[in-house]
């Protein structure tokens, strides 16, 4: 026969059984399934990517949409596709099966497709004259079906509009203030006309560059004025952002004012509207 344990050891099989007991009710839970693991702490609210502003496009800076990912190209205009219909373009990079370098509608990435849609024709004639003015109401209607699909249906977002600039001409340094980006929008714009001079020539800065320059932006004291001397200088002090001086520039800053020109009429396409006269 066993002997019989001591009352000490009795108390310590007693709270032994207890704490098994506690510890099982934790685990199974009161309604006798096992307890649910701990839900995860909440995930940080991704950031959500802040889209620019709707921008006037030229046909020249359109083209540059055409999703090539050319390692040439500025900003981020790799890999992107836009198209123009009927003066609205349209971002439409995630088809890229359909408009991309292989797709069946390949040609009209960064180009103005109207007059193609319209007519349901693929010739480079109808890409390089995109005119409707002379199609029949039929082809109209025609065209506003793809405008449906491509606004509603597949809600591809609008990014611009297209315009032709200014034709280029003499412009004097009282006309150039007169383009500060402060004027009312002209119909068909996105943003109203914002004129930099540099290097002799003036720029429509508000094809692209609008945020950067408009009032309020860091670049809004460059507007309507010939600015020049104060990009050979890299200055923003006033005396060099109102003054006009370029003779007494070092080569050095004479090679950074050729430079700026450069990046704005051929990297940033700002559109050439007129000609610095005296």
């Amino acid at each position: 026969e066993a002997p019989v344990s001591s009352t000490g050891e009795w108390w310590a099989y007693v709270l032994i059984a207890l704490a098994v007991a506690l510890l099982l009710h934790v685990i199974v839970g009161s309604s006798g399934n096992l307890a649910p693991e701990p839900s995860p702490p909440p995930k940080e609210e991704e950031e959500v990517e802040e889209k620019d502003p709707p921008r006037n496009f030229s046909a020249a800076q359109l083209r540059e949409y055409d999703g090539n990912d050319d390692a040439d190209k500025f900003d981020s205009k790799a890999g992107k596709i836009y198209i123009c219909i009927k003066g609205e373009v349209y971002d439409v990079s995630s088809a890229a099966e359909f408009y991309g370098a292989d797709g069946p509608y390949a040609l009209f990435a960064g180009r103005d497709a109207s007059r193609c849609l319209a007519t349901l024709s693929f010739e480079e004639e109808a890409l390089a004259n995109p005119d409707i003015s002379t199609c029949s109401s039929l082809e109209i209607d025609q065209l506003e079906d793809w405008v449906n699909k491509f606004k509603y249906i597949k809600c591809y977002p609008v990014v611009g509009r297209l315009v032709t600039p200014a034709r280029r001409g003499p412009i004097t340094v009282e006309e150039l203030a007169n383009f500060k980006g402060t004027q009312e929008v002209p119909e068909g714009h996105c943003d109203p006309p914002l004129y930099v001079g540099v290097n002799k020539k003036v720029y429509d800065v508000s094809f692209g560059g609008f945020d950067m320059y408009k009032e309020g932006a860091t670049y809004h004291l460059f507007a309507g004025k010939d600015v020049s001397r104060a990009l050979a200088k890299m200055s923003f002090k006033p005396e060099d952002v109102n003054s006009r001086e370029v003779s007494d520039l070092s080569d050095q800053e004479q090679k950074i004012m050729e430079d700026w020109a450069q990046k704005f009429e051929h990297k940033k396409l700002y559109p050439v509207v007129g000609d610095l006269v005296a």
